[in-house]
């Protein structure tokens, strides 16, 4: 039986301000949701002390897609919370794998049907996908299952699920060690250790993927400022470049 993606809630959406070039999709971690993930970016400053998206020449052809996970029962907290899949212990996120599976695949499908939408009106390579903490560990698997190759991946503050035999274990010759990626983590988070990010990173580098690692000292769990914003600025920067370079050299406009 195919997952269910029809209970998910829509999208919180932030429009392009010109025509349509590109899109970004961003899964926020757990009992989040998509409009505290978009605040978190948008409200946050680089080390120049401009906001994250001053840059607005640049990103004023981006379609930003903040999806929301579902609200489920969380045995560990005792209460409702949103999140992407069951995830029994935040100090060890691999534990009791056959809890996540349901939840994971269901919310595999969701994003990969907000993908579908997409690409009916943006060049699959045109669109880049990546999440914060539980987002990054589920965006990390619709990554290595999606059948088209799309333009970059960011992943902050999270893990590579190990309840899935997609990744880290994925071949080397999927379209997803291709694409750039950049991860992030701070060395003081106190929700999912520093060194879910370095295996996530060692992991990807294995299978040859055009991944870079950026840790800092200080940012805990959340984007660290300024740094973490003038690292995600730049790497998206640089997709956004080398997608519409790509275009120019195709004679596509």
């Amino acid at each position: 039986m195919a997952p269910q993606t029809n209970d998910f809630p829509a999208a919180h959406l932030v429009p392009p301000t010109q025509a349509h070039t590109h899109t970004i999709i961003l899964l926020h971690g757990r009992n989040s949701n998509g409009l505290e993930l978009a605040e978190e970016l948008f409200e946050g400053h680089t080390s120049s002390g401009d906001l994250f998206a001053s840059q607005e020449a640049v990103f004023k052809g981006v379609k930003w897609v903040f999806p929301n996970s579902r609200s489920t029962y969380s045995e560990q907290f005792q209460e409702d919370l949103t999140e992407w899949f069951d995830l029994p212990s935040t100090s060890n996120p691999h534990a009791e794998p056959e809890r996540q599976i349901d939840g994971l695949l269901a919310s595999i499908a969701h994003i990969n049907s907000i993908i579908d939408d997409e690409v009916k009106s943006t060049p699959a390579n045109r669109i880049l996908l990546g999440g914060m903490s539980q987002g990054f560990a589920t965006a990390s698997q619709v990554l290595f299952q999606c059948p088209r190759q799309l333009g970059g991946f960011v992943g902050i503050s999270g893990w590579l699920p190990s309840c899935l035999a997609a990744a880290p274990a994925a071949s080397s010759s999927t379209t997803a060690t291709r694409i750039p990626m950049l991860i992030t983590h701070s060395q003081d988070d106190e929700v999912i250790d520093a060194q879910e990010g370095t295996a996530a990173f060692s992991a990807l580098r294995g299978l040859g993927s055009n991944v870079v690692f950026k840790e800092y000292a200080h940012g805990g769990h959340e984007i660290c400022e300024p740094q973490g914003f003038d690292d995600i600025q730049q790497f998206l920067l640089g997709f956004l470049g080398h997608a519409m370079a790509c275009l120019t050299e195709a004679g596509v406009e």
